[in-house]
């Protein structure tokens, strides 16, 4: 009798024990898993915006939210106790990088770029990655989670980016060597909007893990440099973080592309070639400029909508100019005014040597004829390159005017594709 009771009171405190636990079903848990998945999204969109409070609060909320699933993670049907396993080990996971966060965005003085780059923000994202996959691949044919599940990592695509990268990258090393400061800035900015772009594209992938991995630490490596231009710390561009980035740039194109390199990295080479031949052909002529270097289009000013065009080559126009006022904690200019240019280009029939056409402003000068230049803000369509019949719609590049208000002029400069140049001059509005 004894025994018996024993054994009811064993069965009453198991049956207590779980009525604080609500069993969830597969769909169920997919669910808290988009839902975890897109605030891990979100906290990271609002670290590139240097949003830090937001970004905090999100963590908070998120803490929270895996503090309620603490009580709900039991699985309703033993078939499915894997998908409990794997579950748990992307909570765990999850868990880790909150905590890693939370020590960080809890001092002082936060510097979100150097999260990003450090070895605990990419550890932790590459073991969020790892159990993540394991869960959809392992429980999921075709998962409803679009925000998440990524079938196949469409490797062209980042070859295409690094591409980009390497270009803006070779282009920053030449405006330096040569003092175009200005010049160099905004191929900075350009090269940050893809590294950004490249980034958070990489947070959804969830299939070949091992080229996620290593893409991910390579696309840390050409942050760092960004950050480094931003505060012309070229010593250490130049002693540490070039060497690092070409090696691992190295490795990736070997392992993942077959030796493949990105036209990119000829550019350097290529345009010095290039101007090489422009200085002896001017000596030739006894310092006479060649009549095909500057064609008349550039003595036109162009209005808002209005084409600029070069027949068979390209045409371009600007779409508006609008001022912003967000800043960027992190950088040490201070405008009067932050301006957002909005520009489309289509390629007519351009073909260049190292890549399709790309356009971006070589000259703004505010309403009291200051050189401008550029200014990282977040949240702009960069410039990509456009293939012969396709068109680059409404990029978007910064601008921080020593001036406000009143008109301002673009400047765009480009050689076709028989190496003549042409100048493309807007006046522009400020909205």
């Amino acid at each position: 009798m004894q025994q018996l009771k024993f054994s009811l009171f064993l069965i009453g405190v198991i049956l207590l024990a779980g009525c604080g636990q609500t069993s969830m079903n597969s769909e169920e848990v997919l669910d808290n898993v988009e839902e975890i998945h897109n605030n891990n999204l979100e906290i990271v969109s609002l670290l590139h915006s240097n949003d830090i409070s937001l970004a905090r609060e999100l963590v908070t909320e998120s803490n929270n939210l895996l503090a309620q699933l603490d009580e709900d993670n039991n699985v309703n049907d033993d078939s499915e106790q894997s998908i409990f396993v794997d579950y748990s080990n992307y909570i765990s996971a999850v868990k880790s990088y909150y905590q890693f966060l939370d020590n960080q965005l809890g001092t002082d003085e936060v510097q979100a770029e150097l999260i990003f780059f450090s070895e605990e923000w990419l550890k932790a994202q590459q073991e969020i990655t790892q159990t993540l996959s394991d869960f959809l691949v392992n429980n999921f044919e075709s998962p409803d989670i679009s925000s998440v599940y990524v079938e196949n990592v469409d490797k062209e695509s980042y070859f295409n980016s690094l591409n980009v990268i390497l270009t803006h990258f070779f282009a920053i090393t030449e405006h330096h060597d040569s003092g175009a400061e200005h010049r160099k800035y905004n191929e900075n900015n350009l090269m940050w909007n893809e590294v950004r772009s490249v980034r958070e594209k990489l947070l959804k992938e969830t299939q070949d893990l091992d080229f996620i991995r290593d893409l991910q630490s390579n696309i840390s490596e050409f942050g760092a440099i960004a950050s480094a231009v931003d505060i012309d710390d070229w010593d250490t561009i130049i002693n540490e973080l070039s060497g690092d980035a070409g090696f691992n740039t190295g490795q990736i194109i070997e392992n993942y592309y077959g030796g493949e390199y990105p036209e990119g990295l000829s550019i350097y080479f290529d345009e010095q070639a290039e101007n090489t031949a422009e200085i002896t052909e001017t000596d030739v002529v006894d310092g006479v400029e060649d009549s095909n270097e500057e064609s008349a289009d550039q003595m036109t000013t162009y209005s808002q909508g209005e084409w600029w065009e070069i027949s068979d080559e390209w045409r371009l126009k600007i779409n508006q100019v609008y001022s912003t006022d967000e800043r960027n904690q992190f950088s040490d200019k201070n405008p009067e005014q932050v301006v957002i240019i909005n520009y489309t280009y289509e390629n007519l029939g351009f073909e260049g040597s190292v890549q399709d056409l790309y356009l971006t402003p070589y000259n703004v000068i505010d309403s009291e004829g200051v050189i401008a230049e550029t200014y990282p803000t977040s949240g702009i369509k960069g410039a990509r390159p456009a293939p012969i019949g396709s068109t680059m719609e409404e990029a978007e590049v910064s601008y921080g005017l020593s001036n406000s208000g009143g008109e301002i002029q673009i400047v765009f400069e480009k050689f076709d594709t028989s190496r003549n140049k042409h100048t493309g001059v807007f006046s522009i509005e400020i909205k």
